[in-house]
C-alpha cells in the first residue's frame, strides 16, 4: 500500500512544506509520468513553487498543481529505480524519432547525455544524433491492447521507417491489425491513405496527446 497512491493522497503544491519530498508530473513531457522531487521554496509573489527533481532539474511550478507527498526514504528508492531504468536503456535497439530525417526509425542507444533523459542514438542510416526518452520506444515500452481508432506507430516495409497510423480493425486472435497510415503534412487526407495489415506486436500504441505533439515534428 505504501507504493500505491490514490487521488485522495494528492494535495496542492502550495500546501507542502519546504524541503519535503513529493511525486510530481515531469514537466514538458506528454507521458505525464510522476517523478520524485524536493520542494525548494514557495514564491508567494509569483504564485509558484520551486521544485528540484531527482535528476537535478529545477523548475517553478504553479501553486495549484496537485502533487503526492512521499517520505525521504521513498524519494531515495524511487530516484534510484528511475536512474537505474534510464541507465538500462543503453545498448538497446529502439524505434525513435530522428529529428533530422523527420521520421521514426530503428536505432541503437549509445549513451546517456546530460541529466539522463537525452540519449545519443546511432540510427540505422549510420547517422548519429541525440533524442529525449519521450520519443524512444522499444522492448522496454509498456504494451497496451489495441482498440479500433487507436493511434499507433507502424512499420512501413516499403520505406523501412515507422509511421503514424490509425487502427481500423483487429483480428479475433488480436495478433494482427489493419492500420491506415497518416500523412503528418495532411492529416485530413483519408482518400489517398494507404492501408496495410501488420502484426500487432510490431506496432506501438501512442496517446492522442503524443500524436498531437509529434505531428508538428514530422511535418516537412
Amino acid at each position: 500500500r505504501h507504493d500505491i497512491f490514490l487521488d485522495s493522497d494528492r494535495c496542492l503544491l502550495k500546501d507542502t512544506d519546504v524541503k519535503s519530498c513529493i511525486l510530481a508530473k515531469y514537466p514538458n513531457d506528454s507521458r505525464q509520468f510522476w517523478c520524485p522531487a524536493v520542494v525548494l521554496r514557495h514564491m508567494a509573489n509569483e504564485s509558484k513553487t520551486q521544485v528540484r527533481f531527482y535528476d537535478c532539474l529545477v523548475v517553478n511550478i504553479t501553486h495549484e498543481t496537485y502533487v503526492i507527498p512521499i517520505t525521504e526514504q521513498q524519494f531515495e528508492i524511487y530516484s534510484t529505480l528511475r536512474i537505474a531504468k534510464e541507465n538500462s536503456l543503453v545498448n538497446h535497439v529502439i524505434v525513435g524519432l530522428n529529428n533530422t530525417k523527420k521520421a521514426f526509425m530503428l536505432g541503437t542507444i549509445q549513451r546517456r547525455v546530460g541529466n539522463g533523459h537525452r540519449y545519443s542514438i546511432e540510427w540505422c542510416c549510420a547517422s548519429v544524433s541525440e533524442q529525449t526518452d519521450e520519443h524512444l520506444l522499444g522492448a522496454f515500452t509498456r504494451r497496451n491492447k489495441h482498440r479500433i481508432g487507436d493511434y499507433v506507430l507502424a512499420i512501413d516495409s516499403v520505406e523501412g521507417i515507422y509511421k503514424l497510423a490509425e487502427v481500423l480493425s483487429i483480428t479475433d486472435d488480436r495478433k494482427n491489425v489493419k492500420v491506415k497510415f497518416i500523412d503528418p503534412n495532411n492529416i485530413n487526407d483519408t482518400l489517398s491513405s494507404r492501408e496495410i495489415d501488420v502484426p500487432a506486436i510490431t506496432t506501438f500504441v501512442i496517446t492522442k496527446t503524443y500524436f498531437n505533439n509529434v505531428i508538428g515534428l514530422l511535418q516537412t
